[in-house]
């Protein structure tokens, strides 16, 4: 169970992010300059990214020791929650590629570690995965204690396929075209011996050819890359340029003034306006090319898109509970209470696999509205988690 120790560590470490130093290498920091420098606006936007970045890493060294009182469960204004049945409802019969904090990649068949583990990221943390749109794919993103580096796997022998690549040590640094022939990532840029962090650029690796070319000039800062329906899209934390721009292949046009986080086929989306370097805040439903507000107040994280429903992860401060949040017509329709934690997820049929640290797979049901759960034998914790369609 994720425990209230834990989520309050998680919170301490986004409140105090902007105390962190910015540990080596970890930032594109300018050469030469010590890192005790006291760092500009730009410089304490970036280390702010990287640190709830690693308190995302953190997260998976936590105890994994109980919580001993039971969990609290709140009472919304227009919905009640009520506990997931997780027993009455098996696990989905998928395949699971899992990444830990040393840096291994394992393949999960039936909740049990299928062969020996792929050493990946070298001792580094694996941040992210990524699947390809067919599934025979996965973007690797480590980081942590040196420079970050983007690698592809073989999905099912986890065979390297292509890479490394060096990219910024973060998760939202990278994603695949929908052809599955190249990969945005986010690289290193220019370090001006003036400027208190060297800048980034976009580039697209083309997976057949091995080559690179640069698709966004360098920028002090950008993340969440995105590769939806909508085309690839990028955020700026910037005053000047805050919000998300769409590459159509061409040219890049403005989209919004918050963050993309989900689209689908309709064009309907789920936005994020929140703290810089966190996936989650107050989120926003765009229908029709209107922007329209979700949650008035606290911090949600979006999952998916139903029809007309709008899924959200949320968690209660000081109460101990997680839930989904489903949303209607921007009014919540339900909260199903859940044991494990979920700020991420991914969509295989009619399932949310959450892609989170944790000790169990996670997946919530969109048609039973409950959640699954499947221990995993011969893995204590993970710190990502994707799974491979049947």
């Amino acid at each position: 169970m994720n425990s209230y120790d834990d989520r309050e560590l998680a919170r301490e470490l986004q409140a105090l992010a902007v105390q962190i130093p910015v540990p080596e290498g970890s930032l594109p920091a300018r050469r030469g300059s010590p890192l005790s420098r006291a760092l500009t606006l730009a410089g304490a936007i970036a280390v702010l990214i990287v640190a709830i970045a690693v308190g995302a890493a953190v997260n998976t060294l936590r105890s994994e020791k109980e919580n001993s009182s039971p969990a609290t469960t709140p009472t919304p204004s227009v919905a009640s929650a009520s506990p997931s049945p997780s027993a009455a409802i098996p696990f989905p019969d998928y395949s699971l590629i899992a990444g830990t904090i040393d840096g291994l990649v394992y393949r999960i068949e039936a909740g049990q570690v299928r062969g020996s583990p792929v050493d990946a990221c070298h001792g580094q943390a694996v941040l992210a995965l990524h699947l390809s749109s067919s599934a025979r794919s996965v973007l690797v993103i480590c980081g942590g204690t040196t420079q970050g580096q983007a690698l592809v796997l073989d999905a099912a022998t986890l065979a390297q396929r292509a890479g490394p690549l060096p990219v910024l040590p973060r998760p939202d640094v990278g994603a695949w075209a929908p052809d599955e022939r190249s990969i945005a990532l986010i690289q290193e840029g220019v370090c001006d011996p003036q400027a208190p962090v060297c800048s980034v650029h976009l580039i697209l690796w083309d997976l057949a050819s091995g080559s690179t070319r640069v698709i966004r000039p360098d920028e002090p800062l950008m993340g969440n890359v995105q590769w939806t329906v909508l085309g690839l899209s990028i955020s700026f934390p910037r005053q000047s340029q805050i919000g998300t721009v769409i590459w159509d292949g061409q040219s890049w046009n403005r989209y919004s003034e918050r963050a993309l986080r989900v689209a689908d086929a309709s064009g309907r989306a789920l936005l994020v306006e929140g703290p810089i370097g966190s996936f989650g805040g107050r989120v926003w439903e765009v229908i029709g090319g209107q922007e329209v507000a979700l949650n008035t107040s606290g911090s949600e994280y979006p999952l998916g898109l139903d029809g007309d429903r709008a899924i959200v992860w949320r968690e209660t401060p000081f109460r101990n509970t997680n839930a989904v949040v489903v949303y209607r017509g921007q009014q919540e329709e339900r909260q199903v209470a859940a044991e494990q934690f979920c700020i991420e997820a991914h969509q295989i049929d009619r399932w949310l696999i959450c892609t989170t640290s944790g000790s169990a797979a996670l997946a919530y049901s969109l048609d039973a509205n409950v959640f699954a759960q499947q221990p995993i034998t011969g893995l204590g914790r993970f710190n990502v988690l994707v799974a491979l369609p049947r």
